[in-house]
């Protein structure tokens, strides 16, 4: 996942442990949708953020993020 959304490991494994309401920043949120919408599953659909949420996304479809000191 860290390598298809072009985010940190780090970040990932925070988010893969974390309970209760997700806090993720509108960059890395957008890079999640993406990678999820490249294997066919559509989180904007399924948590019901309607297509704003979709056409909202800051980062170009097929660019990752690089991170800071690459």
């Amino acid at each position: 996942m860290a390598e298809r959304s072009g985010l940190a490991l780090s970040t990932i494994k925070r988010i893969e442990e974390r309970t209760g309401d997700l806090k993720v920043q509108p960059l890395t949120f957008a890079a999640l949708l993406r990678t999820f919408a490249t294997v066919g599953i559509d989180l904007v659909g399924l948590l019901g953020l309607g297509e704003a949420a979709r056409a909202s996304s800051p980062l170009p479809p097929t660019a990752p993020r690089q991170r800071a000191g690459k």
